[in-house]
C-alpha cells in the first residue's frame, strides 16, 4: 500500500513538472512565431522596395540630369534607399532576436534534460 502511495506522489510530481515545462516551452514558441512573421514582413517590404527602385532607375534614364523630372525621381530613389537601410537595421534586430530565442530554447532544453 505504501509503495502505491509513493508511486502516486511521483506520478503527480511528474505531471506537475510536465505542465510547467510545457507552459515554459509555449512561452518561447510565441516569440519565435512573431519573429518569423516579422521576418516575412521585412522580406516582403524589401522585395517591394527593390522592385520600386529598379523601376525608378529605368525611368530615370529617360530624363536629362538636372531636369525637374530627373531630380524628382532621384529623390524618390534616395527615399527608397533610406527605407532599405532602415529595413536592413530591422533585419539585423530580427537576427539578434532569433539568436536570443535559439539560446533561450537551448537553455530550456538543458533544464528539461536535467
Amino acid at each position: 500500500m505504501f509503495k502505491y502511495l509513493i508511486l502516486l506522489i511521483v506520478i503527480i510530481a511528474v505531471v506537475i513538472i510536465g505542465v510547467f515545462a510545457a507552459g515554459s516551452l509555449m512561452s518561447y514558441l510565441n516569440p519565435a512565431e512573431q519573429t518569423i512573421d516579422s521576418l516575412n514582413q521585412t522580406k516582403n517590404n524589401m522585395t517591394s522596395l527593390l522592385e520600386q527602385k529598379s523601376n525608378l532607375t529605368e525611368e530615370l534614364k529617360k530624363y536629362e540630369p538636372g531636369s525637374a523630372e530627373y531630380i524628382n525621381i532621384q529623390n524618390q530613389i534616395n527615399s527608397i534607399d533610406k527605407q532599405i537601410s532602415d529595413l536592413n537595421k530591422t533585419a539585423e534586430n530580427i537576427k539578434n532576436g532569433v539568436e536570443n530565442i535559439t539560446n533561450d530554447s537551448k537553455n530550456l532544453l538543458g533544464v528539461l534534460n536535467n
